[in-house]
């Protein structure tokens, strides 16, 4: 029988860190932390960032205090996983499940040798949530639940079950009695609770109760803009000048920000957020109109996202 472990991390570890001098290491063309790649193997390592795809090779030597050998790697990626599966279960047959690891033409024999029962344990990342059936799939560990359901995401409640859900159905196939096992520091979260007894419904009341609560969509309207620039002082002035704009035109509707986006630079953009809330009773067609006319000035872009799935 197979194990399916599921991280939707990539990577070996999430960021890199002088344990001399706390000094992490940065992306040059973004405002994120660079991902470690294929650390056990120390000709091939390197840092990865995970918004403009700028690449590295690694060197265990810090940027700030030019220490050798102090760097530390905490957190953890489906790579770190696999190491310590290897370590604890050397005689099994491994294979990784991700966009670094396996190219898209490779997909199909890698799924295809799973269904075959070739593998014995299958660490995987979101691409091996969706729709594949593994006859011989017993047990399923879903690994650090806790990140997504603390995300700054107003829908972080609802992707973790349904990430759950998606997950534990790999299991229990083929007349196999299955089962899955969640690690949490929350054990009993109501979302956990209510992804193990399958029950949508009263998940879906839960949640709804919470986003009416909190004037959160489907019950209001969200709109997002992005003003971004090479030069960070062009964006802050854009962002501050329109967000007044926005209110002198439309004074019952609720702006928050500006703000600087969570990435604040991406790929050498510096980005500033406003977010726009309108109530579902109100007309959005005027302010959505006023949106789409042309604002911005040289140097300055602005990207509207009404409804977005996305707030970094």
């Amino acid at each position: 029988y197979q194990t399916l472990l599921f991280l939707n991390k990539r990577g070996y570890a999430p960021f890199v860190i002088c344990k001399k001098c706390g000094a992490s290491k940065h992306c040059k063309f973004c405002s994120s932390s660079l991902t470690i790649h294929e650390f056990s193997d120390e000709k091939k390592s390197f840092l990865l960032c995970h918004q403009c795809n700028y690449k590295e090779k690694f060197e265990n030597v810090c940027y700030t205090c030019k220490s050798k050998n102090t760097l530390g790697f905490p957190g953890y990626g489906i790579e770190k996983i696999e190491q310590e599966i290897k370590n604890i279960f050397p005689k099994a047959r491994i294979v990784i499940l991700s966009s670094d690891k396996v190219k898209k033409k490779e997909l199909e024999v890698v799924i295809s040798d799973i269904i075959k029962n070739k593998y014995d344990i299958i660490i995987g990342t979101q691409i091996i949530s969706k729709g594949h059936n593994f006859p011989y799939l017993k047990t399923v560990g879903i690994l650090n639940i806790d990140y997504l359901l603390n995300d700054f995401d107003f829908r972080s409640n609802e992707k973790a079950y349904q990430q759950i859900i998606q997950v534990s159905g790999r299991a229990g196939r083929k007349e196999l009695q299955g089962e899955v096992f969640i690690q949490s520091f929350q054990p009993s979260h109501p979302v956990i609770n209510m992804s193990i007894t399958d029950d949508f419904a009263k998940f879906a009341e839960f949640e709804l109760k919470n986003r009416e609560k909190n004037f959160l969509p489907p019950f209001t309207h969200l709109i997002s803009l992005i003003i971004s620039s090479k030069f960070e002082k062009k964006a802050k002035d854009f962002s501050k000048d329109f967000a007044t704009k926005i209110l002198l035109n439309f004074p019952d509707i609720k702006v928050y920000g500006p703000a600087p986006s969570i990435i604040f630079k991406k790929n050498k953009l510096f980005r500033y957020r406003i977010l726009i809330k309108i109530q579902k009773k109100k007309s959005s067609n005027k302010i959505k109109n006023f949106l789409m006319k042309k604002h911005t000035c040289n140097n300055v872009k602005m990207v509207v996202d009404i409804d977005p799935i996305n707030f970094s």
